[in-house]
């Protein structure tokens, strides 16, 4: 039951129930869009092997699951994000929920 992981030193795994907390919150406020990007993200920061870009992204899951996220944390996370995974700018949905929040 579960993952089971192996022989994986040096490896960078993404917490998949962090994402799917993230997306059922997205999905239940009517975000789907945001909820495929946040997916997509969860994705980018995987394969890159850089612990920071986990580390940003399950920051941002965490935010976006509270009650009343923080737009400056959100903007900042995802800002850092982008920095280090420039391929997370074509995720438009994450920047225009996050400017959403904002207004």
């Amino acid at each position: 039951m579960g993952d089971e992981f192996k022989n994986i030193s040096g490896s960078v795994i993404v917490n998949r129930s962090k994402i799917l907390g993230a997306v059922n919150v997205l999905s239940e406020r009517g975000h789907q869009g945001v909820a495929r990007d946040l997916e997509a993200l969860g994705e980018l920061a995987q394969q890159s092997g850089e612990p920071e870009a986990v580390e940003l992204f399950e920051a941002l899951t965490e935010e976006i699951q509270q009650a009343s996220p923080r737009v400056s944390v959100l903007r900042s996370t995802w800002n850092a994000l982008k920095a280090v995974l420039p391929g997370a700018a074509h995720l438009a949905g994450i920047a225009n929920f996050i400017n959403a929040l904002a207004t």
